[in-house]
């Protein structure tokens, strides 16, 4: 099961769409349907260079759920 943290900039719920392409891939979504903040991400299983559709529904689930200083990440800030 996937489990989506809520919003870093809001704290809205949030949903993950597959959006329908013209060629054989496809691209995933995750959108706050609080304040439409979004991520995205694209899957090519016929491609080598690209994750095939279950890889890139989990790299999609965790890029949106890290946070800044969690695990050990940081990432500066210019001020």
């Amino acid at each position: 099961m996937i489990r989506l943290k809520n919003c870093p900039h809001c704290g809205g719920e949030v949903m993950l769409c597959r959006l329908n392409t013209v060629v054989s891939a496809a691209e995933f979504s995750i959108v706050c349907t609080g304040c439409g903040l979004e991520t995205r991400i694209y899957a090519n299983p016929m491609a080598n260079c690209c994750f095939d559709m279950g890889e890139a529904v989990r790299s999609i689930t965790e890029k949106w759920n890290r946070r800044d200083g969690e695990d050990g990440q940081h990432e500066e800030r210019q001020k």
